[in-house]
C-alpha cells in the first residue's frame, strides 16, 4: 500500500479538516452508550448512528446557501482578523516573506507547511493574499466548500 493512500504527511490532497492523535478515545467516547451490547447489537447502533449523521450532515449541506459552511467561513474570518499583526514584505506579485515565513502564491505554498496539509490559508498566505488583492476564498481547496460536502454526504 501507498503512503499517500493513509499518511498525512504523504497525501496529495487533504483528507479531513483536523487530525485526531488519539483515535481509540474518539471512538469509545462515540460508542460509549453502544460498548455493552452484542457484536450485532455494537454493529446496528454503529450504523444507525453513521447513517444519522451523514443524513444530518447532508441536510445542513443541502440548505446552505452560501458557498462555504458556516464552520469554513468562521475559520476564515479567524485567519482574517490576525493578518493585520503580520510583517508582510512583497519581493514580487507572487513571493512574500511574511513574519520570516516565505508564501509563493503562484505555487500555493506557505514555508510554515500548514497550507500543504490541509489546503487551508494560515495566517502568513492570507497576510499575502491580502496584499497581492486577491480574495482569500480563491486559496481554500474545493473540499471545504459546500458543493464538495453535499457530494460527499
Amino acid at each position: 500500500m501507498l503512503f499517500r493512500s493513509w499518511a498525512t504527511s504523504h497525501a496529495d490532497f487533504p483528507k479531513w479538516g483536523h487530525v485526531t492523535s488519539n483515535i481509540s478515545e474518539s471512538m469509545n467516547s462515540w460508542i460509549l452508550e453502544m460498548r455493552d451490547q452484542s457484536y450485532y447489537g455494537l454493529h446496528v447502533g454503529m450504523v444507525q448512528k453513521c447513517t444519522d449523521l451523514l443524513y444530518q450532515r447532508r441536510q445542513s449541506y443541502e440548505s446552505e446557501q452560501a458557498e462555504l459552511p458556516p464552520q469554513i467561513r468562521e475559520r476564515i474570518r479567524d485567519v482574517a482578523s490576525k493578518v493585520s499583526r503580520m510583517d508582510v514584505r512583497p519581493s514580487s506579485s507572487i513571493l512574500y516573506n511574511v513574519n520570516g515565513r516565505v508564501v509563493n502564491l503562484q505555487v500555493r505554498s506557505c514555508s510554515w507547511l500548514s497550507y500543504k496539509q490541509t489546503q487551508f490559508p494560515c495566517v502568513h498566505m492570507a497576510a499575502a493574499i491580502s496584499i497581492a488583492g486577491v480574495p482569500l476564498i480563491d486559496f481554500v481547496h474545493e473540499v471545504y466548500k459546500v458543493q464538495s460536502l453535499c457530494q460527499v454526504y
